[in-house]
Formats: C-alpha cells, sequence, structure tokens
C-alpha cells in the first residue's frame, strides 16, 4: 500500500503525466497562424514581405477605411429594402446539384492546396470569396431576396476572373494539379453566374 501511495505521488509530480490532452489557445492559435502564413515566400515579387506591407502608407489606409466602410455599409442597408426580385424562378433539378457538387470538388481542392503549401492566407483574395458566395448561392431559394442581392454583389467581382484568367500568376503554384485548379475555378466563377441566370435563380 506505501508502494503505490509513493508511487502515485510520484507520477502526479511527473510533468508528463495527468496533463491535459487539449492544447492551449496560443498553441492552436500557433498551428493556424504557421497553416496561414508559414509557406508564403516573400522572396517572390508581389507576393508579400515588406515591400507590400509599406505600398501604402498608414494615413492613408486609416484614411480610406474611415471613409469607404462606413459609406459602403450604409449604401448596402439603404438598397436591401428597394430590391425587386420579382421574377419567375424554375424549380430546382438535378443540374444544380451536380454543378455545386463539381464547384465543391473545385474549391475543396483549392483549399487543400492551400493547406499543404501553408499559404491559407491568399484564401482572403477576392476570387476565393467570390467562390465561396457561389456556393451559397446555388444552395439559395431564388425567391429569397438575400439570394437575390448576393447575386448582384457577385457580379462586380466577376471582372477580377476575367483579369486572372488573362493575366495569370502561377510562379507561386508549384503543387501537382494547383494550375489546373487555378483555371478551373476562375473558368467556374464566369459560368456559374450564367448558369444560374438560364435557371433564373
Amino acid at each position: 500500500m506505501f508502494v503505490f501511495a509513493e508511487n502515485t505521488s510520484s507520477m502526479l509530480e511527473s510533468p508528463h503525466v495527468l496533463k491535459s490532452p487539449c492544447l492551449s489557445f496560443s498553441s492552436m492559435a500557433g498551428i493556424w497562424w504557421d497553416l496561414a502564413t508559414g509557406g508564403v515566400n516573400h522572396s517572390i515579387q508581389g507576393n508579400g514581405g515588406e515591400e507590400c506591407m509599406t505600398y501604402l502608407p498608414t494615413w492613408q489606409r486609416l484614411c480610406e477605411t474611415a471613409l469607404f466602410v462606413p459609406l459602403a455599409v450604409r449604401t448596402v442597408l439603404s438598397t436591401i429594402p428597394a430590391l425587386d426580385c420579382s421574377f419567375a424562378s424554375r424549380p430546382k433539378n438535378d443540374s444544380r446539384y451536380a454543378v455545386l457538387t463539381l464547384y465543391s470538388l473545385i474549391f475543396g481542392a483549392e483549399l487543400a492546396f492551400k493547406m499543404i503549401s501553408k499559404t491559407g492566407i491568399f484564401l482572403l483574395n477576392p476570387c476565393h470569396i467570390t467562390t465561396a458566395m457561389q456556393l451559397v448561392l446555388l444552395t439559395m431559394d431564388a425567391n429569397d431576396r438575400r439570394a437575390c442581392f448576393l447575386f448582384r454583389l457577385n457580379m462586380y467581382f466577376m471582372p477580377g476572373a476575367f483579369f486572372a484568367l488573362a493575366f495569370p500568376i502561377l510562379n507561386t503554384r508549384t503543387l501537382p494539379g494547383e494550375v489546373f485548379v487555378y483555371y478551373a475555378q476562375h473558368l467556374a466563377i464566369i459560368l456559374v453566374p450564367l448558369y444560374l441566370m438560364y435557371l433564373r435563380g
């Protein structure tokens, strides 16, 4: 009994025993930050680093944020009640689910590439945000006013996909299949709104 108690007390004193298996918040934050920025190569021009950080002075960033963010929010809130969504939509068909599945696979592959290369920060690029918006649109009811607003907002992002196809930046895409997914995603950004207009929803 004494031996058991002695062993138990030594086990309790050991730093490796009875330690919570859960990672601390700081550890988790470090892991996510590494997935987001750990693989960003600052030696490639235009791929981050000090040059990109100092491209605009701080005062200009603050002034533009203070001016344009409230203006954009006010514009959105004032135009939503005036949206006219009075059109006849067709019922959802099997092709819509097929498009949604294919598009999800393309975007899923892009997400996987970003995690593997530890460049998840680039998922905040406009084209990835547009892809997420279009995936949501493919699941929404056409008669929903929010879908109407989201679709019209999405149309403002579409020119970016044209520019990405016309002037592709591929020097950071080194994994097998990354270039293919780049073109597939940007083509889908252009084609999916046309498909939704064909379905009227």
